[in-house]
């Protein structure tokens, strides 16, 4: 299984998604990386989680978000992005297409 670079382990055999900050976002005495559990132990669906969260978090940042906020806001919208996704992605896999979106809508209403 191809690990990337965002993706690491912890000692308890728990998967991370770490995600650096771009230059312009980073706080003086703050870390430089947003660093969020997965609550997975399975790599893939480590893997799974891991590359959606990264392209929406690519996403977000490369249209200018974050901009103005304060480190700890930054990461709490990261990690709402997460719950969603992950309710998507784990929670409802029989469901079609169609009605993830429908009930992503409605979670986020």
């Amino acid at each position: 299984m191809l690990n990337p670079t965002y993706l690491t382990l912890s000692r308890h055999n728990v998967f991370y998604f770490r995600w650096p900050l771009p230059k312009n976002l980073r706080q003086t005495g703050k870390t430089t990386h947003l660093k969020l559990s997965l609550r997975t132990r399975e790599p893939k669906q480590a893997l799974r989680l891991a590359n959606a969260l990264e392209y929406h978090v690519r996403a977000l940042f490369q249209r200018g978000y974050g901009v103005g906020m304060q480190f700890d806001e930054m990461k709490q919208r990261v990690e709402i992005r997460f719950i969603f996704l992950k309710f998507i992605l784990v929670c409802s896999p029989a469901m079609n297409a169609s009605q993830n979106l429908e009930n992503l809508i409605r979670l986020m209403c």
